[in-house]
């Protein structure tokens, strides 16, 4: 008896035994897996704005009114 499986690029071929059904459907689950791990999914991640900062590293002096002649030395 020959048994394949395909899910998307993940194949496996048994040859010479005797499966049940459940064996079987053992074996897809776990080329599903192996297959879902594989291919990435590109159309789940949407195109989001790109996300960042920026650093000013300049020290600004803010103009100040000249008080000297509020206060006596």
């Amino acid at each position: 008896m020959k048994v394949k499986v395909t899910v998307g690029d993940v194949s496996m071929v048994i040859h010479g035994a005797t499966l049940s059904v459940r064996q079987i459907r053992a074996i897809l689950m776990d080329c599903a897996g192996i297959a879902a791990t594989l291919t990435p999914d590109v159309e789940a991640e949407p195109d989001r704005a790109p996300l960042g900062f920026s650093v000013v590293t300049e020290i600004a002096k803010p103009e100040e009114p000249d008080l000297s002649e509020y206060f006596e030395d």
